[in-house]
């Protein structure tokens, strides 16, 4: 599977639509950015020149004012670097001991991490039915008829919460308007769009959700509980989610670069810490990672590891991410090899965390300007392969003439499709925002046309029953059916990693309903 189109830019919301995510998007690596195989971690000096070259390259492309970017290998850091400027005004260099940086999404890991922690104390079951906690304290979610909602549904985005975006209340540049998260969570009401386990609905409310258990179940609020159970135990002695006076100089400035050059994006307080809020420097990552890379060992339970660390949730496993109570479970497209990943972008900010257990690797990156990413864990996973593995990964698929009825169903799949997170928002849906899947006869296969690929639309042909392969490429989708069976829902990762597209027309034509209503 291939992510080199994830999309990745802000959406109409102010959040950003690429992962989770999720989402997992390996950049373009220049030509010269290219190695053979080494072992990399056996000689300092020729991984510094491979992370430097990757980095540099694509700073200078994408125009990235500053970035950190820190390696673990097992218990041991092996890079830990800043690159350009925390702030170009001030001309303040990045420094990894001290530049904090707003991780946006990988937040979501401190979360789960906490979570954890209360379920080795006793204190709260991933599967217990938490609406019977919030109820107690005020909080009345809606359809209930929904079912249970549990930690774990919620941890890995199946709990079918919606997003919500309410401006200068979900983010504010006032500090003096963050709300008690109990106080914030009743204006969202209501927030259950879909039944547990229909699909990954990738959702800030669901986290945030997660995070108003935790304070209730701790009797203390959350950023005081993620500081107890996790911070001070892995000694993060920097990250935090309000910047401490003393520290207000360390904090990078987020950035935006058009024609008329850079422009500072003033930085926004949310009211979904839970999801979205922590600052970090690029060494106190290095302590997560070394945390996770020892099988979180004296500080989880096995158990409480195996949630975090295994998959728990997915549409289709056969498409290579599913879903643990934390992070992305990825398949590496070179070699299959497994990795746990969590990307985060807001308000300007972007971070991307790998962790590669089996080889012991893990990788933090954060930046101040949102867009390409200069380094990621898989740039590494790359350098670490050899050319025969690499080519032996890229597999396309066999062509095979399908039975009547096997056309019959490929063709029941064609229509309209909406990303269901977008949907979730209830808001009038962009053209941008239509996916178009049309029959082809040619290859009695499909067609999907997103809207940067209006022009060269991806081709698949079934090569498992609803499992769909691109003729060239690696790159698959898959298809699959509500429990009920009235909805009809596209799982594709090639661009975008929020989750899955609802059908919301049969028709396949550009012309579709005002406000993109589902079927």
């Amino acid at each position: 599977m291939s992510y080199l189109g994830m999309k990745s830019n802000r959406n109409s919301h102010g959040f950003i639509t690429g992962l989770i995510f999720l989402g997992a998007a390996t950049s373009l690596v220049l030509a010269s950015e290219r190695t053979g195989p080494t072992n990399l971690f056996s000689d300092e000096t020729a991984l510094r020149v491979f992370i430097d070259r990757i980095v540099t390259n694509r700073m200078q492309q994408a125009h990235v004012p500053g970035a950190v970017v820190t390696v673990v290998k097992a218990d041991r850091v092996v890079f830990n670097k800043g690159y350009g400027f925390a702030s170009l005004e001030k001309q303040v260099p990045v420094d990894p001991d001290k530049t904090l940086f707003r991780i946006a999404s990988v937040s979501k890991v401190f979360n789960a991490m906490t979570v954890m922690r209360l379920v080795d104390e006793g204190i709260i079951d991933v599967n217990e039915d938490v609406q019977l906690r919030l109820a107690a304290a005020g909080l009345e979610l809606d359809n209930k008829a929904y079912g249970p909602l549990t930690l774990k549904a919620l941890l890995t985005h199946s709990a079918g919460i919606r997003d919500v975006s309410i401006p200068n209340v979900t983010s504010t540049a006032d500090p003096g308007q963050v709300l008690p998260l109990g106080t914030y969570l009743k204006k969202c009401l209501p927030l259950r769009w879909q039944e547990p386990g229909e699909t990954v609905l990738y959702t800030d409310h669901g986290i945030t959700l997660a995070g108003y258990v935790v304070e209730l179940a701790s009797k203390t609020r959350f950023q005081d509980a993620v500081l107890q159970k996790v911070l001070r135990p892995l000694a993060m002695n920097h990250t935090c989610y309000a910047v401490p006076e003393e520290q207000r100089t360390n904090l990078a400035v987020a950035y935006t670069y058009r024609n008329v050059g850079y422009q500072g994006i003033p930085f926004r307080y949310t009211n979904y810490d839970p999801a979205v809020g922590v600052l970090t420097t690029g060494s106190d990552m290095a302590r997560l990672l070394i945390c996770h890379l020892s099988s979180c060992k004296d500080f989880l339970k096995p158990a409480t590891v195996k949630l975090m660390h295994e998959p728990q949730y997915a549409d289709d496993a056969r498409l290579g991410v599913q879903w643990t109570c934390g992070f992305v479970y990825e398949t590496h497209p070179r070699g299959k090899e497994p990795y746990l990943f969590h990307y985060g972008g807001a308000y300007g900010y972007q971070s991307v965390l790998g962790i590669s257990l089996s080889r012991g690797i893990g990788v933090f990156v954060a930046q101040n300007l949102a867009g390409s990413r200069v380094f990621q864990l898989t740039d590494l996973l790359d350098g670490l392969s050899s050319d025969a593995t690499k080519a032996d990964s890229h597999k396309a698929a066999q062509p095979s003439v399908p039975s009547v009825a096997a056309i019959a169903d490929i063709k029941c799949l064609a229509g309209t499709y909406v990303s269901d997170r977008s949907l979730s928002y209830g808001v009038k849906i962009s053209k941008e925002d239509y996916v178009y899947v049309r029959y082809l006869e040619d290859i009695k296969g499909i067609e999907v046309e997103y809207w940067p690929t209006k022009d060269n639309p991806m081709r698949f042909v079934q090569v498992a029953p609803m499992l769909f392969r691109s003729p060239t490429a690696d790159t698959e989708v898959s298809f699959r059916t509500s429990k009920d069976g009235k909805r009809t829902y596209l799982v594709d990762y090639n661009m975008r990693g929020d989750g899955a597209f609802r059908r919301i027309s049969t028709s396949d034509r550009r012309t579709v309903p005002e406000g993109g209503q589902p079927e």
